[in-house]
């Protein structure tokens, strides 16, 4: 079940599982019941954040997101995320495995498996 809070902490990419690339840059997903899900980032001791709400649907293989709210207090780099643009739909491989959030996402011509944890309330 896809429902809670999950943090980015890791990456899968070239058959290895690493850090994330910068340690100071903090991801949180919340996925709620209703089928609306919060995306918010913001790196640590630094100021600004990104945080937007999308409708989803998770069906244990893959992730469907559109964007239907974008926050006015966004920082001006949320703009080049796609993840962030209001009206954004995204489907994207996702899967859950071993209590963990895998979401696959294509750069360039190779994916990168982000990685996330469950974050008990």
């Amino acid at each position: 079940m896809i429902v809670g809070v999950w943090l980015f902490v890791s990456l899968f990419y070239n058959g290895q599982i690493l850090p994330p690339p910068n340690p100071d840059l903090v991801i949180q997903y919340d996925f709620q019941s209703d089928g609306v899900n919060r995306l918010h980032y913001h790196r640590k001791d630094e100021n600004g954040s990104c945080d937007r709400l999308a409708l989803y649907e998770f069906d244990g293989q893959k992730l469907f997101q559109q964007v239907t709210w974008s926050a006015p207090h966004n920082a001006y780099f949320c703009d080049q995320d796609p993840d962030m643009q209001l009206g954004s739909i995204s489907k994207t491989p996702a899967w859950i495995q071993n209590g963990q959030l895998h979401i696959s996402v294509q750069m360039g011509s190779e994916a990168v498996i982000f990685i996330w944890d469950r974050v008990e309330k």
